[in-house]
């Protein structure tokens, strides 16, 4: 009987082999509705406040290690027109260029763009979010 609960129990205990378990996805929302109100992980922000709010976010989670997102997404909730969403995308892009150039000035010391091939092809591949077009 002993033995038997001891199969139970260890057959029950999942695998703790972090090779196995793949790697969550981690998405920074955005949401507009239809009166223009823009919304990002549970914090309302202006228009003219975007950029920086992403730029802040990308930075923060790039510090902290092993929690980059992997991509940003925008959602319209309700009707919303092209002159309410054009412009929060053409933010969204600033604040992937603003974190894009903290992040490499901060580890490279340098712009992106003033980095050798290598280290560009490196950070698109780590780092693809930074570079995402499709939201």
């Amino acid at each position: 009987m002993k033995i038997l609960l001891t199969a139970l129990l260890l057959l029950s205990i999942p695998k703790l082999n972090a090779s196995v378990v793949p790697a969550s996805e981690r998405i920074l929302e955005v949401v507009v509705d239809s009166e223009g109100l823009i919304t990002a992980a549970g914090d309302t922000i202006t228009l003219d406040k975007l950029a920086h709010y992403i730029q802040q976010r990308l930075f923060k989670a790039w510090l902290s290690n092993g929690k980059m997102y992997t991509q940003i997404r925008f959602t319209k909730k309700g009707e919303v027109s092209e002159t309410v969403s054009d412009p929060v995308l053409k933010e969204i892009k600033s604040g992937q260029e603003q974190g894009l150039t903290a992040i490499c000035l901060e580890k490279y010391r340098t712009r992106f763009e003033n980095l050798d091939p290598g280290k560009q092809a490196s950070i698109k591949k780590k780092l693809p979010v930074l570079f995402q077009t499709e939201y």
